[in-house]
């Protein structure tokens, strides 16, 4: 059996706001969860078959010329309650895995002036995605709409993209101060060894 993890609560949260098939809510995710948030079509389709044998939601197959049947995907009462039983548990806070600090942990092993370059690329990165993130928001607020629902989901929408704008200004703020350390470091490296 596919692993259901929290992929379930995404597929119910996507389709209760309307009926989807699955490449539909693949795409939704890559434009509206994506930056915090991944499934794969290997993640979805086992998933949304569970889905259907818990009665969570529903499938109608629709016949189209030349093609494979689509099947649109429906909430149901129970997926619904199902969905609202997780938002209001209590989250699970995972281990984080980011690569950067495990390598910055590392970073002893292998030589200050490549950790900088590490770092810097990292600024660049962030600083990309952040301009990013302040652009769509911008948008957002000149267009009032970022989704096609209700008003309440540009709201929530708004605070997850804000949430973004603020993890990224840390880490670009995280990483110059310890490139700062690391050029100290370096400093001291290089006296102590004209000294000797």
């Amino acid at each position: 059996m596919a692993k259901k993890g929290k992929t379930k609560y995404v597929l119910l949260g996507l389709i209760a706001d309307g009926p989807k098939t699955g490449y539909e809510i693949k795409q939704t995710i890559e434009r509206s969860i994506g930056y915090f948030w991944q499934e794969s079509y290997g993640q979805i389709y086992p998933v949304l078959h569970f889905l259907l044998k818990e009665n969570y939601i529903t499938s109608k197959s629709i016949s189209q010329k030349g093609k494979p049947d689509k099947i649109i995907y429906s909430i149901t009462k129970s997926g619904i309650r199902h969905l609202e039983e997780w938002l209001t548990s209590s989250v699970d806070i995972a281990p984080h895995r980011n690569e950067l600090l495990l390598r910055v942990f590392f970073g002893r092993i292998s030589r200050i002036p490549h950790n900088i370059s590490m770092l810097e690329n990292h600024i660049e990165m962030c600083t990309k995605l952040y301009k990013t993130f302040v652009d769509l928001k911008k948008i957002i607020k000149e267009n009032c709409v970022i989704d096609s629902g209700p008003i309440e989901n540009s709201t929530y929408s708004m605070l997850t993209l804000e949430y973004g704008i603020m993890s990224f200004h840390m880490e670009i703020e995280w990483a110059k101060k310890s490139i700062k350390q690391l050029k100290i470091l370096n400093k001291n490296i290089q006296e102590k060894e004209k000294s000797i």
